[in-house]
Order: structure tokens, then C-alpha cells, then sequence
């Protein structure tokens, strides 16, 4: 009995041992961290991109404007935040590295003031000043990069602003063919409005540029130019059909969507390839 507790007694002893040894002894297998280690840089933002988010920041500001101006700032405020939250993260690499001023605060304090005072006077001169910043960021990169005052360079930034306010434009419209996202089709009317004053007067838009594409892009604003005295074009009494514009054109542009688009998603993508052209 006594030689069967020993043995028990010494079995026990080298396997406590084995399992301390085995504690302390450094494991074979990589520990996995949180985040894999890269000594890759930031991916850098392109030139034509850096240029066409700034004018995007400029579309959202100038559907806000007149949002404001038409005494509805509840919808201007999407509008006020979406190049806060959307657009200024992509760029701010590039702005330091363009040398430019931070100019998010002037953007966070334009949104506060437009929500809790929509109607003071400092939220015109905050969303003026905004609208400044923007520009000057633009003009300060033209004036470093001379050799981009080209009219392919401006064309590649035009197509690619109108492309992106042709798919917000798609995205306003549900199946019922009704306009049912208003701040897309507003986010399309800034981006458009955007580029077509930009052809409309000197600017970092070539002068050969601006006479090849603004009596198109004018033409393109009627997709948010609805006559509000003729609402519906389609009969009454039929369900109304997705691939025809149901809306007759009016003479000017409206930040404010009708009820059936003037334009087909359709029509509009294909009138922005003929300008691609």
C-alpha cells in the first residue's frame, strides 16, 4: 500500500512540474495584434479629386444658402454638415500639405449657429466666409500648380462633379417614381449649380473650358427647373410611368424638388455623357 501511495505521490510531483515548465516557457505562436503593423503611407488623395471635393463642399453650401434664403434652415442642416462629415476628412492631408489654413472650425461654427439661429445675421457672414475659405483653397492650389490650368485637367474635375450629382439625382427618386429623398435631389441641384457658375465667370476654369460646356450645363439645370403651375404632365388616371419625366420644365431653377422629377435619371446621365465628350 505504501509503495502505491510513493507512486502516486511522485506521479503527481513531475506532473505539476511539467505543467510549470511549460508556463514559463516562451510560446512558438505569434501573439495577434489589434492592428497589423504596415510601414505603408497613407494612400494620397489625387489632385482632380482634392479639387472636385472642394467644389462638392461648395454644391452643399450653396443648396444651404438658398435653403436659408427660402426660410426653411431645418433642411439647410444636412446640407451645412455634409462637408463636415463627409468631405473634410478625405482632404485634410492635403490641405496641410498644400499649405492651408484649417478651416473645419469655420464649417462647425456655421452648422451651430445655422441650427440655433438660423435667421442671425452671423450665420450669413459665417457661410460667406466658409464659402471664401473654400475658394481660396482652390485658387491657392492653381496658383501653385500652374501646369494643371489645363482644360483637360478642369474638364476631368467638371464630368467627375456632374457624374456624382447624376447618381444623388438617381438616389432622390423611389420606384413610384415620386421624388422621395429631397436632400439628394438638393445635394444634385448644388453640385450642378456649383459647376455651371463656375463657367459663368473667370475662374480656375479655362476660358476654353467655360465656352465648350456652359450653354450644356445650363441646359442640365432644367432637370431642377420645374414649372409649378403644371405639376404633372401624366394623365391622372393612369399610374404614372418611371421612363418618362412627368414634370414640365419651368424657366428657373429651384433648390426645392416638384413632385415628379423633370428629368429621368436616364435622360440626365445621358445628357452629362454628350458633355463628356
Amino acid at each position: 500500500m505504501k509503495n502505491i501511495l510513493k507512486y502516486v505521490f511522485i506521479t503527481l510531483v513531475v506532473a505539476l512540474l511539467v505543467v510549470g515548465i511549460r508556463y514559463y516557457l516562451p510560446s512558438n505562436t505569434p501573439t495577434k495584434t489589434s492592428e497589423p503593423f504596415s510601414n505603408s503611407e497613407p494612400e494620397k488623395i489625387l489632385d482632380e479629386d482634392y479639387i472636385k471635393n472642394l467644389g462638392l463642399m461648395q454644391g452643399h453650401l450653396i443648396a444651404a444658402k438658398d435653403l436659408l434664403n427660402g426660410g426653411t434652415p431645418d433642411q439647410a442642416q444636412s446640407h451645412l454638415e455634409h462637408p463636415i462629415e463627409e468631405l473634410y476628412g478625405e482632404i485634410q492631408d492635403k490641405l496641410k500639405e498644400e499649405g492651408v489654413d484649417n478651416f473645419k472650425n469655420n464649417l462647425e461654427d456655421l452648422y451651430e449657429k445655422a441650427k440655433y439661429q438660423p435667421y442671425s445675421q452671423d450665420v450669413t457672414k459665417e457661410l460667406d466666409g466658409a464659402m471664401a475659405k473654400i475658394k481660396s483653397a482652390i485658387d491657392s492650389f492653381f496658383e501653385k500648380n500652374k501646369n494643371l490650368q489645363s482644360p483637360e485637367f478642369a474638364e476631368k474635375v467638371i464630368i467627375s462633379i456632374l457624374n456624382t450629382a447624376s447618381e444623388e439625382y438617381e438616389a432622390a427618386i423611389g420606384r413610384n417614381c415620386n421624388i422621395v429623398a429631397p436632400i439628394e435631389y438638393q445635394d444634385s441641384f448644388g453640385f450642378v449649380k456649383y459647376v455651371y457658375n463656375k463657367l459663368s465667370q473667370k475662374s480656375w476654369v479655362p476660358d476654353q473650358t467655360r465656352e465648350k460646356m456652359k450653354s450644356d450645363v445650363k441646359n442640365l439645370l432644367k432637370a431642377w427647373s420645374p414649372n409649378k403651375d403644371k405639376p404633372f404632365k401624366g394623365k391622372v388616371s393612369e399610374p404614372p410611368n418611371c421612363l418618362e419625366a412627368l414634370s414640365p420644365s419651368g424657366e428657373t431653377e429651384s433648390v426645392y424638388p416638384p413632385k415628379y422629377p423633370v428629368m429621368t435619371p436616364a435622360q440626365l446621365s445621358e445628357e452629362i455623357a454628350k458633355i463628356s465628350k
